[in-house]
């Protein structure tokens, strides 16, 4: 998620670019007939791990149930001032 003129979600940065993903991924998942619900596995890439908080209070209004889920810290990720990247497998319904 890259920070944009008129982002529509407020918080920090990282809240911003975790619930800008995560609305981007139930959509996703809702247009192939399912729901996050159903996601089976979940691997999350932090540039800081320092961030992890911040990523978890949004990451937890999504999940009820977490998936088994593992969390990386690395250096830096394809997009230049990305902070989280989240990648889901899921189920259909």
């Amino acid at each position: 998620a890259r920070k944009q003129a008129g982002f529509p979600f407020y918080g920090s940065d990282i809240e911003l670019q975790t619930t800008y993903i995560l609305e981007n991924l139930k959509k996703t998942f809702e247009a192939a007939g399912s729901s996050l619900d159903h996601v089976v596995k979940a691997q999350v890439f932090l540039t800081d791990l320092a961030n992890f908080h911040g990523f978890d209070t949004v990451w937890k209004r999504y999940f009820k149930l977490p998936p088994p889920r593992t969390t990386i810290g690395c250096t830096g990720l394809l997009v230049a001032d990305t902070l989280v990247e989240i990648d889901l497998i899921g189920a259909k319904n």
